[in-house]
C-alpha cells in the first residue's frame, strides 16, 4: 500500500487483491497464500 497508485479490494472467496490503476497485480488468499503472477 505504500507504493504510489496501489489500491486494495476484496476478492470473491475471501482475501485481498492489489491493483495498480484498476488492473490486478496479485492477491492474497486467506492468511498464507499469495498469488502474484509473473510473465514467463
Amino acid at each position: 500500500m505504500s507504493w504510489s497508485g496501489v489500491t486494495t479490494g476484496s476478492i470473491r472467496f475471501g482475501g485481498i487483491e492489489f491493483c495498480i490503476e484498476k488492473r490486478e497485480m496479485g492477491h492474497i488468499k486467506g492468511d498464507t497464500l499469495a498469488d502474484l503472477p509473473f510473465p514467463m
